[in-house]
């Protein structure tokens, strides 16, 4: 049995900056000026356990009134990823990436990540779900405060 953890999961926004800058706070509010447009945000989670003899994948959802507004199918953009292993093997990692979607209304938005393995020596499509995690922002315009 895989022992793979997600630890957390945060939205947070995006700015040029953010490809250098280490992790934002979290972000539960994101601002547009019209409806629909396309949005970006920064995706932040932190991984442990993971094995070295295991493949891990990672599935991305983002939900609007029980619809999926992402495109699961393509994978969100990493552009940092950080990890530390430990003298007695333990192992934790970061992750950033940024996920595109298109947002048609303003609302609460569900964010569901989904961690599947497989072993090295297992065939590819033999993957299996060790762990799920979500998290929510809201998507709005003119935002007073």
């Amino acid at each position: 049995m895989d022992s793979a953890k997600i630890a957390y999961l945060y939205a947070s926004e995006i700015s040029a900056l953010d490809r250098l800058a280490s992790p934002k706070e979290p972000k539960l509010n994101v601002e547009v000026q019209e409806f629909p447009t396309e949005v970006e945000i920064i995706l932040n989670f932190g991984f442990m356990a993971f094995a070295h003899d295991t493949h891990y994948s990672l599935s991305t959802k983002i939900y609007k009134n029980d619809k999926v507004v992402n495109d699961p199918d393509i994978d969100g953009q990493v552009f940092e990823h950080s990890y530390h292993i430990s003298e007695n093997s333990y192992y934790v990692s970061t992750m950033r990436s940024i996920e595109k979607f298109t947002v048609t209304e303003p609302g609460y938005y569900l964010i569901e990540i989904e961690l599947s393995s497989r072993k090295l020596s297992d065939e590819v499509g033999s993957e299996k779900k060790i762990d799920q995690h979500s998290a929510y922002i809201c998507i709005s315009h003119n935002w007073i405060s």
